[in-house]
């Protein structure tokens, strides 16, 4: 079973709205882990002193990350946090992500976008190249309930598949597991009969109540939002398939689509092939 005893939390130097640390406060106590706070800054500014220029700008935002990061500190979090010189940011963060050795990196990510908003933004380039499984942050609020949706996916004859799906319900599990009256369902696509699942086999082959396992027919992100939405889900558990090599392809785009069309938090294991 995954453990998410470190969490690596991207920092935007151009917001002042940090929805994600009101968060992740609560997710630091309810679990107990570590955050590490990463934040990612470069200045264009022509000075006749760069090495100068940047030693203020890093000054400053040390002095910006502590007063941010007073309230979680006061809550009793152990928060440490990092500032990374960079013009390069988008590969900066996913960079120093899989050099954490953190368990899960966070990071906060707009509400349903325009078709095709996620494809090469840093939401995307962080879901291709990290080593960890992804959050991505929608909701303002953090989980109450605690009803998670884990999308399994159709083809177990695979092992990579079936390694993923394992993959998939050890994180949604560990995820549900500090809360009370959490829920954990799963939702399966298939396409036509011959590729229907009971949701009784669904129910069993994820070890959950019957009534939370969902065989959906249709394509796999209009099932999983579907489900998404008729059960109320606070956060759906997806994988996806991706090719080796640093500059991973992953197959298909079906994550890109159902994170466009959540309103939901997306936690995304990418396995690579």
């Amino acid at each position: 079973m995954p453990s998410l005893n470190r969490v690596f939390a991207i920092i935007d130097p151009t917001t002042d709205n940090h929805r994600l640390l009101k968060r992740l406060e609560r997710v630091a106590k309810v679990r107990g882990a570590k955050i590490l706070a990463h934040c990612c800054i470069f200045s264009g500014t022509r000075s006749q002193d760069q090495e100068e220029l940047k030693k203020v700008e890093i000054n400053r935002h040390e002095l910006w990350l502590d007063s941010l990061l007073e309230p979680l500190r006061a809550a009793g979090v152990e928060v440490e946090y990092q500032i990374a010189w960079d013009p390069e940011w988008r590969d900066n963060i996913c960079t120093a992500a899989n050099e954490s050795g953190c368990d899960l990196v966070v990071k906060a990510t707009k509400r349903k976008g325009l078709p095709g908003r996620l494809r090469k933004s840093s939401d995307w380039q962080l879901l291709r190249t990290a080593n960890i499984p992804v959050f991505l942050m929608k909701r303002e609020n953090s989980l109450e309930s605690a009803k998670i949706l884990a999308a399994i996916k159709a083809d177990e004859s695979d092992e990579t598949y079936t390694k993923m799906n394992n993959s998939i319900l050890k994180l949604a599990n560990e995820i549900i597991r500090p809360y009370e009256n959490a829920e954990l369902h799963a939702v399966r696509a298939y396409k036509d009969w011959e590729d229907f699942i009971n949701p009784a086999d669904l129910a069993k082959r994820c070890d959950i109540d019957r009534t939370h396992a969902h065989s959906v027919t249709g394509h796999p992100e209009d099932a999983i939002a579907e489900t998404a939405n008729e059960i109320g889900a606070e956060m759906v558990v997806i994988g996806a398939i991706a090719s080796p090599g640093v500059t991973r392809k992953i197959f298909g785009n079906t994550v890109e689509r159902v994170i466009d069309k959540l309103d939901c938090d997306v936690v995304t294991i990418v396995w690579t092939k």
